[in-house]
Parts: structure tokens; sequence; C-alpha cells
């Protein structure tokens, strides 16, 4: 909320000059990454144009998105219309231009996103895509698992960065337009008083030792896998993404709860009402399905410790 120089204005003369130049090159850029990447597509055909014709042969291409904050109300940050906007139309923008020829991807965000903003990757597919890196993404349905499966003849290096598997989630009437449910796949649930509360909830049953099983068995030529943290919110460069703390985060389970604050992505479970639902206990089950991973890709990790957000390593075991 507070007044920055580098205003809309600003960021569009500077993606102008920036990929008209790009787009100049003799030779055509086979790598771009960008950190800082504003949530806001430029409605301007020039732009778009040059950015079509820079990503058409683009090998790899990471992109690392800031989103506007309200410091006072850090609840009210999705209520802002821009994330939602930017991606549902990052797949056309972005990604398909350089669906031919792209061998790796790195998509994070300083935001949660995946679920709300939702990001609908099943329209657009990677026949070259080798290594995939998401931070900050979240999995609530068997369609984004199934996205990544999609690339298994080629797909050798998977990497999560404080990803998480939505366990429940609501949204208000108003913001069902923003997530990937139709109302008639959600539900109302009733207090123990019997009143039923005005948003739309849904349950993901899925569960990481179910990612994990489906990489192992259904990615024959993956050699590495990354879970864990990383400082990639704090700008690391992108060359240093694979250094990650290899970890079961404790928040790699959430709900997000449509309008609660400081965030609607809730971690723990404190007192919660009668018609939200409890957090996965599913520790042991994670952890040897995550070993049996490694195994398969020869990694040679075998200590997995759980990470608390707040308490730093809870268990080295």
């Amino acid at each position: 909320m507070r007044e920055s120089p580098e205003t809309i204005a600003f960021r569009t003369k500077t993606i102008r000059v920036f990929f008209k130049w790009l787009a100049s090159f003799e030779e055509p850029l086979r790598e771009l990454g960008i950190r800082n990447m504003q949530d806001v597509n430029v409605g301007d055909e020039e732009i778009s144009a040059n950015i079509r014709e820079v990503l058409q042969n683009i090998r790899t291409l990471r992109l690392s998105i800031v989103t506007e904050h309200n410091d006072a109300a850090p609840e009210d940050d999705l209520d802002f219309p821009e994330p939602h906007n930017f991606f549902a139309q990052l797949p056309s923008m972005w990604l398909k231009p350089s669906a031919s020829s792209l061998e790796h991807l790195t998509l994070s965000c300083d935001n949660y996103f995946g679920f709300y903003p939702n990001l609908e990757l099943s329209e657009v597919h990677f026949p070259h895509l080798k290594s995939l890196a998401f931070g900050n993404y979240c999995f609530v349905r068997d369609s984004q698992l199934e996205w990544i499966l999609s690339h298994a003849a080629t797909l050798t290096d998977l990497s999560f960065y404080d990803c998480a598997i939505l366990y429940d989630v609501c949204l208000a009437e108003e913001h069902l337009h923003w997530g990937p449910f139709q109302k008639s796949e959600m539900e109302t649930r009733r207090g123990l008083d019997g009143q039923v509360q005005v948003e739309y909830y849904c349950s993901y049953n899925k569960r990481w030792h179910d990612y994990f099983d489906s990489f192992r068995t259904k990615l024959p030529y993956l050699r590495q896998f990354l879970i864990g943290s990383n400082d990639w919110r704090n700008g690391v460069p992108f060359e240093k993404e694979a250094e990650v703390k290899i970890c079961l985060r404790e928040n790699r389970y959430m709900a997000c709860y449509d309008g609660y604050g400081p965030s609607p992505y809730i971690e723990y479970d404190y007192g919660r009402p009668e018609w939200e639902r409890p957090a996965p206990e599913c520790d042991d089950e994670d952890r040897d399905s995550l070993c049996l991973l490694f195994e398969k890709t020869g990694q040679g990790i075998v200590k997995i410790p759980f990470l608390s957000s707040y308490q730093g390593y809870i268990s080295e075991d």
C-alpha cells in the first residue's frame, strides 16, 4: 500500500524496451528468468507480440512473481483482482508460446497460488520438458498431479519449494469464479447450532505419500526429486534454486478459508469451528513413501527431518 516509484507505467515502459531488445537478437534467446515480476499483464499488442517472439525458442523459463500486499489487512491481499487475472492469463501469455521448445520451467510466487488464485495448467503441454520446479504452489485437485505425470516421457527433475496440499478449502460465493471448482462441486456446511455457513467448501483426500508413490511409479526417468524449504522468497538467485533443505514441512498440509486473517491459508489446528476439517496426520506414511522415492532416484538421502514453520527442525529421524 506504500507509494513506489516502480509504477505500472514505469514497468510497462521497461518491459516494452526490454522485450523489444530481446526480440532483436540475431540468435534467438534460449534462457530467460524474471525475478520480482509484477502480477499484471500489460494489455499492449506490441509488447505481447515481442514476448511471444522471444518465448517461442526458449528452453529455460523462470518466473518469480510478486503480488500487492495490504500491510494493514493482509487477509485482503487476495481480494485484489490482479493476481487472479494474472494467473488466469499466465498459460496463454507466458507458457503456450514456448510449449514446443521448453525444457525447464520454474514458477514461484510470494503468495500461495494454484488454487486461489487459480492456475490452470492443463491447457498447455511441453513435449520436451525435463525439469520442473514450483515455489509456494498448492495442490487441491487430481488434475494438477495428472498434469505433472503427463510429462512422464521426458521429466527427469522435479522440485517443490514450500509447496502444500490443501486438504480443505472454502470460498465465499462472490469469489467462486476465481477458484477451480463449480458451485455444484462444493458443499455448504452446518455448525452445531444448525446454521448453514455462507461459504462453499470442498475437501481433498490425496496426501503427499500418494503423490510420492505416483512420482515413483509413473515417472520412469525421474533422477532428482527435491522437496523442502528454500529462501527464494527473499530473492535467492535462480541458479541456486536447487540449494533446498530437504525436509517434510509441517505446513505441507494446509487449509484455505476465504476471509480468514491474517491469511486465508491456515497451517495449524487451533480451535477451529466445527464445520472445518482437521489437518491430516500421516507423517510416517509420507516419510516412508518419500524414502522409497529417493531410493528409486538414487539420490542417497536417508534422513528426512520434519520442519516446523516456527521452531525449525523438530525431528532428525
